[in-house]
């Protein structure tokens, strides 16, 4: 696989729960990878409950995972989430324990790209992220459920919803 010389990850977390609006919920957590030759690759994860932090620490670490499968020596990180961006730089103490074991991933997968910088935008700047990380917390999600004849109760059929998701990770352009 070729290595890109200089990727840009666009990141970002879409929850239906989230601290004043209540707990965790639906959520989803989205990245957007434009390599060297302009294209776009895409990766997300459903999370069946979460907070909209969580959510977002998600997005980055999809495109984390992304473009270590694609090889990177320089990487520009940009996302709309102050809260993980300034966890990431170190500039904010994180309080929950399960982010805080996100951000040491996240934080161990950027010691293995040569240069990096990350960046906060507005979340008008990362509307493909954005997109993409509601588009896979809207996606119904398949269920391990008692089968019959392949179809769940509500009909979904597990080998066609499984052979296409993977995971609930899409990635691709």
């Amino acid at each position: 696989m070729p290595e890109f010389h200089c990727l840009q990850l666009f990141f970002d977390g879409s929850s239906l729960g989230s601290g004043k609006r209540g707990g965790p919920a639906a959520s989803a957590g989205a990245a957007i990878v434009v390599d060297s030759f302009g294209q776009i690759h895409r990766r997300s994860i459903y999370l069946a409950r979460s907070d909209s932090d969580t959510a977002e620490y998600w997005g980055l670490m999809c495109g984390l995972e992304l473009v270590r499968e694609m090889g990177v020596s320089r990487l520009q990180i940009f996302g709309d989430s102050r809260n993980v961006i300034d966890s990431i730089l170190g500039k904010k103490a994180i309080r929950k324990p399960a982010l805080v074991q996100l951000n040491d991933r996240a934080l161990a997968h950027l010691q293995q790209i040569p240069e990096w910088t990350i960046q906060w935008i507005p979340r008008r700047k990362n509307l493909l992220a954005d997109a993409e990380a509601k588009r896979e917390r809207a996606m119904p999600t398949p269920t391990l459920a008692p089968l019959h004849e392949g179809l769940n109760k509500d009909g979904f059929d597990i080998e066609k919803g499984f052979s296409n998701r993977k995971r609930h990770v899409d990635s691709g352009t």
